[in-house]
């Protein structure tokens, strides 16, 4: 395990033991959803929650009747969603290593900021890998990093590519427009990008809001 994937492990397993403690357990709401609840008219897709964290975004989805699936690096949160929702399926991944699902096999894929902590080069190689595990036109919702975000968490640390910074041994990535054109161009197809500013953990952050179509198959 690299030094970087060691120090972001240690990192969100002390973040979600803690907030398992804690009375703020699940941080946030579903509301970012609502807007998006077109794509899951169909309660038989089949979706997965990349980077589940406390789950409350994959157990909103199920409560609605899909079939979801929750995957996480750290096994305290999985941990503590498990104790929650007992039939829910949960994975522990790194997703940096490759998603463990066949080809074609997922409708929907919901990454609510958990795209932004690799480089340029294997950012790219995540994305593709996403592409391969959806149907032809299946969906990728996401949440990512906006650039005009830095302030907040990587203020000061040093940049070691354009919009990757190193934060005590930990990649964040930040993402401009074209930087989403660039990583998204065919075979998928942008449907829809917005630069938002939303609720976070206490604060206001500027994220890129989007849904990517894949439409390669074979």
């Amino acid at each position: 395990m690299s030094e970087h994937k060691e120090c972001a492990r240690r990192y969100w397993d002390q973040l979600w033991a803690q907030w398992a403690g804690s009375s703020r357990r699940r941080p946030g709401g579903c509301d970012w959803l609502e807007p998006f609840e077109a794509l899951w008219s169909d309660r038989s897709l089949r979706v997965l929650d990349l980077g589940c964290g406390s789950g409350r975004d994959a157990l909103y989805l199920a409560r609605q009747g899909l079939w979801m699936v929750a995957a996480d690096r750290s096994r305290a949160a999985l941990s503590g969603l498990r104790e929650e929702a007992s039939s829910l399926p949960l994975v522990c991944l790194d997703l940096g290593e490759g998603l463990p699902l066949a080809d074609d096999s997922l409708d929907g894929i919901l990454a609510n900021l958990s795209l932004h902590y690799f480089d340029r080069a294997q950012t790219t190689r995540v994305v593709a890998d996403l592409g391969r595990c959806l149907h032809r036109n299946g969906w990728l919702l996401a949440r990512l990093n906006a650039s005009d975000d830095v302030a907040h968490g990587a203020e000061g640390y040093p940049e070691i590519d354009h919009g990757c910074f190193l934060v005590d041994g930990r990649i964040k990535r930040f993402f401009e427009r074209a930087d989403i054109e660039r990583l998204f161009a065919s075979p998928w197809r942008i449907e829809y990008c917005a630069h938002e500013t939303v609720e976070g953990y206490g604060h206001q952050k500027p994220v890129w809001q989007m849904i990517v179509r894949w439409e390669s198959r074979g």
